[in-house]
């Protein structure tokens, strides 16, 4: 809208943002992983979503330090090499789901395959989207679509990921420079009271935004 109008074109409308409806669309029916509802359990999970290197370094030392979590990581390459190396860092059992016997128990699940992501947040008490750190966040709308609290990493372009600013006034979204940091979060959000203010914000981020594509047609129809 500022772009529109500073360049003279004042007949313009905020109708929102679209990315909403789908998370929205996706979060009423996600895909289903009976093996992946059984596994988690009564257990809090924290998915981990295009997770690079940089992340990683975060958050082995917190998957280390907090077993009673489950964890779902997410690569964003499935290079087998790194998450061998990952896997070596790991204290706990870990598994990939490409060759997990459903009835091994594990602390950790790598998702070694692409288009389960965006369904698993369905599993997240706590989400936490990777990029942030190197070529671009992951979208973070999508945990938020299902209600989960969502970390990230200090972001090097800020400026285009304005959703990421956003979540954080919302209430939702916690950016971390390190591990210190991460930890620090991470602790916060097991305060019953602040996990559910942060829950209750996302709620209402996406409820507020929700429509979008609808109002655009409307708007068109009333060009028409």
């Amino acid at each position: 809208m500022e772009l529109l109008t500073a360049i003279g074109y004042q007949n313009a409308v905020l109708t929102g943002d679209t990315r909403f409806d789908r998370v929205v669309d996706t979060a009423k029916n996600p895909k289903r992983f009976p093996e992946i509802e059984l596994w988690a359990g009564a257990s809090p999970v924290l998915v981990a979503g295009s997770v690079w290197a940089e992340d990683m370094e975060l958050l082995i030392p917190l998957i280390n330090a907090n077993e009673t979590y489950k964890w779902i990581l997410a690569p964003h390459s499935l290079d087998p090499a790194a998450i061998s190396e990952w896997e070596s860092k790991i204290k706990v059992i870990s598994k990939r789901y490409s060759t997990w016997d459903k009835s091994e128990d594990c602390r950790v699940l790598f998702i070694d395959n692409i288009g389960m992501l965006s369904s698993l947040y369905q599993f997240s008490h706590l989400s936490y989207l990777g990029g942030a750190f190197g070529k671009g966040l992951h979208n973070i709308l999508e945990p938020i679509g299902f209600g989960s609290p969502v970390i990230f990493g200090k972001l090097k372009k800020a400026s285009k990921f304005p959703e990421a600013a956003q979540s954080q006034f919302q209430g939702c979204g916690f950016e971390v420079q390190n591990f210190e940091q991460l930890e620090q979060v991470f602790q916060q959000l097991q305060n019953p009271d602040f996990y559910n203010q942060s829950k209750a914000a996302a709620i209402a981020w996406v409820k507020a935004n929700h429509g979008a594509a609808g109002r655009i047609i409307e708007k068109i129809h009333l060009i028409d």
